[in-house]
Parts: C-alpha cells; structure tokens; sequence
C-alpha cells in the first residue's frame, strides 16, 4: 500500500504519547483485530471506514465534525485545532523547535505563522516581565 511522497521530511517522524493516547490506540488496535480477525499490518491506519476502506480527505472532515458535535464542542476545522495547539505549547513555554517537531513543521518559521496572534493578554504577561 502507497500513500504518496510525504509533503517534507518532517512528515517522517516518530511522535511521542501521553499515557492518555496510548490506553485509547491500545483500545482502537483490539477493537482492528475484533473486527478483522488479525494484528494490523504496519501500513494499516488507525481509522478507517466500516469497510475496511481508509477515509477520504472529505469524510475525515466529516467525522471531525460529528466528533466535536458529540462532545458538545464547536465545529472548527482540523487547521484550527492545529493552530490552537501551536499557540497552547506557545503559552506553556515549549521551545520553538520542539513545538515545530510535534507540529510536523520542516522549520520553526512555519510554526510561528500558527502561533501568530498570541493575544492581548500573552503580550501584557510579556511586558509585566520587562517591568520586574
């Protein structure tokens, strides 16, 4: 099975996981092998239709979205919630480099365009700091 050229070598990366993500994909592997009688091979993704099939680009949006609507949250897209992350690991102090690595960016100019807008009350805690 072939998926294409990654768009950057960022793409090729191992992520790390909180113990939270590893219960749920342990959960998800035993419910692939419930339903297909077999380990997942190393291409196989994590999700994918009832069929068997791998989502569509259209229907990832689409289970995006019925996702947040179960939780009671509101519908953003996927670049939103990316975004939000970026500038999450922003206000929590995660080193520019390191914020880029798990965002998948090639370089930290990319991450810092996801970052942009860190708000009125990031920017008064940066000015608080020059005045101690």
């Amino acid at each position: 099975m072939s998926f294409g050229t990654p768009k950057s070598d960022a793409s090729k990366r191992n992520i790390a996981m909180t113990d939270q993500i590893r219960t749920l994909l342990t959960i998800e592997r035993a419910a692939f092998v419930q339903q297909h009688g077999r380990e997942p091979e190393p291409l196989d993704l994590v999700w994918s239709q009832p069929d068997g099939k791998h989502l569509d680009p259209s229907k990832d949006r689409k289970r995006w979205k019925d996702l947040l609507k179960a939780a009671g949250l509101p519908v953003v897209t996927l670049h939103s919630a990316k975004q939000s992350a970026a500038r999450r690991m922003e206000e929590k102090d995660v080193p520019e480099r390191l914020a880029a690595e798990i965002l998948g960016h090639s370089n930290v100019t990319m991450t810092y365009r996801y970052q942009r807008g860190a708000g009125l009350e990031n920017q008064r805690k940066a000015l608080e700091q020059l005045d101690a």
